[in-house]
């Protein structure tokens, strides 16, 4: 990406950031392993609801569908220990086997503060909805962190303000 496509892209973030910051402040969600924040009128759920450690729940839109973000963390036995990139092999092949019409659009490392995290955007569908799925890996001590954004296609790929809001509380999270 260019310096000048670079720029573009930070100014519409923060705009959005601002934007929404305006109308609504953030939580933040704080825990012995993790820190996350997130827009204060999205709904949090740390039941554990289908395997996660959290999920924070957007208002339901039109269609119906509630954006969301969540956590899952798998433990890995120090006998089988894997690497990122492993990890990063692995996540592809999950998401081409198990979502329907599977899209990868983007997928990389990235630098993000002290840690190095995996990031897969994809799309597909699921059940009558065509989703878009906005995953971050992260490795430590021997635990996979996958944090996930999760909305219709509809809403995310035509509004930059929806794409910088996923990615200010995806960039957000911090491992302690």
């Amino acid at each position: 990406m260019n310096s000048l496509a670079r720029l573009l892209f930070l100014f519409l973030i923060l705009w959005a950031v601002d934007a929404h910051a305006q109308d609504t402040p953030w939580d933040t969600l704080r825990t012995a392993q993790y820190q996350i924040c997130y827009p204060a009128d999205w709904q949090l759920d740390q039941s554990g609801l289908m395997g996660t450690h959290f999920i924070v729940f957007d208002q339901v839109q039109p269609d119906g569908f509630r954006p969301n973000v969540n956590l899952t963390v798998q433990q890995f036995p120090t006998e089988n220990a894997v690497g990122l990139g492993e990890i990063a092999e692995l996540s592809l092949t999950q998401i081409k086997n198990f979502i329907t019409d599977a899209k990868i659009l983007y997928a990389n490392f990235r630098q993000q503060d002290t840690d190095q995290l995996y990031e897969v955007i994809f799309s597909g569908t699921q059940g009558i909805q065509k989703l878009l799925w906005r995953q971050h890996y992260y490795l430590k001590q021997g635990k996979i962190y996958v944090l996930t954004y999760t909305n219709t296609l509809e809403a995310y790929m035509p509004t930059p303000q929806t794409q910088a809001l996923a990615e200010a509380i995806l960039l957000s999270f911090a491992l302690r």
